[in-house]
């Protein structure tokens, strides 16, 4: 154990501070260090604020216990008077909104024939991102298997999603009817996103 991770501990203890608080305290002390190389007490004012700035701009989630444990090293440890504070707080994530099967037909029934519908309908049947139904081509349905392949999917990694024998009857019926060349469903991310946001206000 360093001198200076000793003497922390000892004023988190004076403190009275819960041990799981400690632990991410030093946890992220220890972050500091790795990301300059030398140990935190050997640092400038100006080097702590550029590593502050740095996790603001990466907008890291953990940004607030970075900062309480800055602020704990260098004002109660190192009794230095330095201000460090954080203008960064975190959105808190809205919670995903299920629509029921009764709400699904009433989106689905909304939306223009054609390319639009099929298009919704697939992502729905298959739980598919705007993106990843925009993306899809024609090769990508692969009826012996019953299966769409999809492409660079989150984290850049392919996977297969089942497809349904009802699903599959309708993407072909509507492959007859448009005759799609590559995509299945040529078109912009942002003009579906924004027509699923009209039906979705509207239904």
């Amino acid at each position: 154990m360093t001198p200076l991770r000793e003497r922390m501990l000892e004023e988190l203890c004076r403190h009275n501070y819960a041990p799981r608080t400690g632990e991410t305290y030093l946890a992220q002390i220890a972050k500091l260090a790795r990301h300059f190389g030398t140990s935190p007490d050997q640092l400038s004012r100006e080097q702590v604020q550029e590593y502050q700035d740095l996790l603001t701009s990466q907008r890291v989630s953990w940004l607030p216990q970075a900062v309480a444990a800055m602020q704990f090293l260098y004002n109660k440890v190192l009794e230095r008077d330095w201000k460090i504070a954080h203008s960064y707080r975190p959105k808190a994530r809205r919670a995903s909104v299920v629509l029921t099967p009764q709400e699904v037909s009433r989106l689905l029934a909304a939306a223009e024939p054609g390319k639009a519908r099929m298009l919704l309908t697939t992502m729905y049947g298959c739980g598919l991102r705007v993106s990843e139904g925009i993306a899809l081509e024609v090769t990508d349905i692969d009826s012996g298997r019953k299966v769409i392949h999809i492409r660079k999917a989150k984290g850049r990694k392919d996977r297969y999603v089942p497809l349904g024998e009802n699903l599959l009857k309708q993407l072909r019926d509507y492959w007859r009817t448009y005759k799609p060349s590559r995509f299945l469903f040529p078109g912009s991310q942002r003009n579906v996103s924004t027509t699923l946001r009209q039906l979705c206000d509207s239904s």
